[in-house]
């Protein structure tokens, strides 16, 4: 029905998205991407250091949270880096050396 049209037009426009690759949109949602991982990461070790003042049970469990929340947090950064670094190497092709720079120290 009429939904289904509005789905699929929806779809191809993601697709037209998606060819037009935008570095700069990449980068900025890989970084936001990565800040909410470390966020997540910081709350887990603020819950395993509670509980382990609290000698709690389950303190392995948190700690094994925790700790794949930090590298889940590390890879997400290390991805937001190589987008970032994508986004550098389009930037250099086709802008300008200060607006290169600008993106270089602004990491």
């Amino acid at each position: 029905g009429k939904d289904d049209k509005a789905k699929d037009d929806k779809a191809k426009d993601d697709k037209d998205k998606e060819k037009k690759a935008n570095p700069q949109e990449d980068a900025d949602k890989a970084k936001a991407e990565a800040k909410k991982a470390e966020d997540k990461a910081v709350a887990s070790q603020k819950a395993y250091e509670e509980k382990k003042a609290a000698k709690d049970p389950k303190l392995a469990d948190l700690l094994k949270a925790a700790k794949e929340d930090r590298d889940k947090a590390t890879a997400a950064w290390k991805a937001a880096g190589e987008k970032q670094d994508a986004l550098i190497a389009d930037l250099d092709k086709n802008s300008a050396p200060d607006v290169v720079f600008k993106q270089k120290t602004a990491y």
